[in-house]
């Protein structure tokens, strides 16, 4: 679970958040962002941890991220986004909205492991929500994945066979991070859905609330996970408890903020 894709994490370059900042346009979303710092992951069938470190600038943009792939950094222009891990670059190009367009990742070998390259896009709507995005591969050809939204919240990603279906507790997100992201509970995002980790809106929007449960169908095999949570006093995930739903094998976060 711990890396089903290589986990990587950018913050907006257009809206910035601090600890101390409001964030939303009610009073849902009238809260103080929490950045997280460190994060650490347990497995309950398996003696391994792994531990991410996350690195600010003083916009509280990602600057670097420290994990057990290696050490990844991030540089910020006015168009464009380029995050540069173990000597390799990805190029994310943003549109007017200041939301990445097209992403490119370049073919790379690394401890014996060789990545695929592909071209990436993003379709938003007038809300500032993805709507589409679609990428290509020498290996997958196209790949088109359509996602639906309800109440600010993504519930559903298709590309037509797969499929991932989200549902959210009644809890806001007040933290920089998307969990599910990070620990790729999905079947259809494009490969560059890690990149969404702690993006709040250089993707676009992300959802409103904590996850609830994920279901997924990918091939022919359903899977997926519930999620429990514990918080601190300002609302903040201190401690995640993934139960994947095949097999009943739980996965603990352990979270800290700035």
């Amino acid at each position: 679970m711990k890396k089903l894709t290589l986990i990587a994490t950018i913050l907006i370059t257009a809206i910035t958040f601090s600890s101390c900042s409001k964030n939303g346009d009610g009073d849902e979303n009238n809260f103080s962002v929490k950045l997280v710092s460190q994060l650490v992951e347990l497995e309950d069938d398996s003696a391994s941890t792994y531990t991410d470190l996350f690195y600010y600038d003083s916009q509280n943009r990602i600057i670097k991220m420290d994990d057990s792939w290696g050490i990844m950094t991030f540089d910020y222009y006015s168009d464009k986004v380029i995050i540069t891990e173990n000597g390799y670059e990805k190029i994310c190009h943003l549109n007017k909205q200041g939301y990445i367009e097209t992403l490119t990742i370049g073919s790379y070998t690394f401890e014996n492991h060789t990545t695929e390259s592909y071209t990436c896009h993003y379709t938003y709507d007038a809300n500032g929500y993805m709507t589409k995005m679609t990428y290509e591969s020498d290996e997958r050809g196209r790949v088109e994945v359509q996602c639906v939204w309800s109440n600010g919240d993504l519930i559903r990603e298709s590309d037509g066979t797969n499929y991932t279906n989200y549902e959210y507790t009644k809890t806001v997100n007040k933290t920089n991070f998307d969990f599910v992201a990070y620990d790729a509970w999905d079947a259809v995002n494009d490969p560059a859905s890690y990149l969404r980790t702690a993006t709040n809106e250089l993707f676009g929007k992300r959802s409103k609330h904590l996850i609830k449960a994920v279901n997924t169908y990918d091939y022919g095999h359903d899977g997926g996970a519930t999620f429990d949570y514990e918080l601190d006093s300002d609302g903040c995930p201190t401690k995640i408890t993934a139960t994947r739903i095949d097999d009943g094998v739980k996965y603990y976060s352990i979270i800290s903020y700035k």
